[in-house]
């Protein structure tokens, strides 16, 4: 065998064995670059089973997680994403699913594919889409009424099939490491209510969920631009209730 190919895979073995680390450490909460306010906001939220998770979930509750360890493992370009990601967000959870249902949830890259070229938005079983997670949280708005639950449910199962804007997570990537004061790609998006509540343009997992919550009563998740939200934002959110958490341990 060549010389070349050997050290290669060598390297390659090397690689997956250090972001398999890394992966494990983000999983912990206890990770030494997750925020202390992150870590205090953990400790206080109830850990519970995953069959208690799913007991307490309720209509437009968001779930925040970590990539699964399925897709992780499947995918190298996935794993460097996810851990690039919850390092910079200093945060376990790296993307946002919604709750539709007792039994439905809605999101971006629930399931694992054969390819993640061209994966739209799922709708799921709850158990099926929290089955493969390590680490999940359970967020609630408070004092959403019926009326609206039922505008963000169908603005979501409209757009079944939506296509992931990996764009948008480079360029909210940007937009966050330059404190948006150099090309500030979000803030050229329309914040019209009536235009996001028709808007059928690739979103990311976050946005998906925090654009119509803007739309219907102008939140601002952790004070952040409804195209600029990330996973963070929503557990740091001082008026959003953390529910429960199923943990790496």
């Amino acid at each position: 065998m060549n010389s070349q190919v050997v050290e290669n895979y060598l390297n390659n073995i090397q690689i997956e064995s250090y972001l398999d680390l890394i992966s494990e450490e983000i999983l912990n909460e206890k990770a030494f670059f997750v925020s202390t306010k992150m870590k205090k906001i953990l400790s206080d939220t109830p850990k519970v089973t995953k069959k208690e998770f799913i007991k307490r979930s309720q209509e437009c509750d968001i779930i925040t997680t970590f990539t699964p360890k399925k897709l992780i493992d499947k995918f190298t370009a996935v794993k460097i994403t996810a851990t690039i990601m919850a390092s910079l967000q200093r945060s376990p959870y790296t993307t946002s699913k919604i709750v539709l249902n007792n039994n439905e949830v809605g999101g971006y890259g629930i399931l694992p594919k054969e390819t993640m070229a061209g994966s739209g938005l799922e709708i799921v079983p709850i158990k099926k889409a929290i089955g493969p997670r390590a680490e999940l949280c359970l967020i609630r708005m408070p004092k959403v009424s019926d009326t609206k639950k039922k505008i963000i449910v169908k603005y979501i199962r409209k757009r079944e099939g939506l296509d992931y804007a990996r764009l948008d997570l480079y360029k909210t990537l940007w937009d966050r490491l330059t404190n948006r004061k150099m090309f500030s790609f979000m803030n050229d998006r329309s914040t019209d209510p009536k235009i996001i509540k028709k808007i059928f343009l690739p979103l990311i997992c976050s946005t998906i969920i925090s654009t119509i919550f803007f739309a219907l009563d102008k939140i601002k998740f952790n004070g952040k631009n409804p195209y600029d939200v990330w996973p963070k934002d929503f557990v740091l959110d001082d008026r959003t209730e953390k529910i429960c958490r199923v943990d790496y341990s």
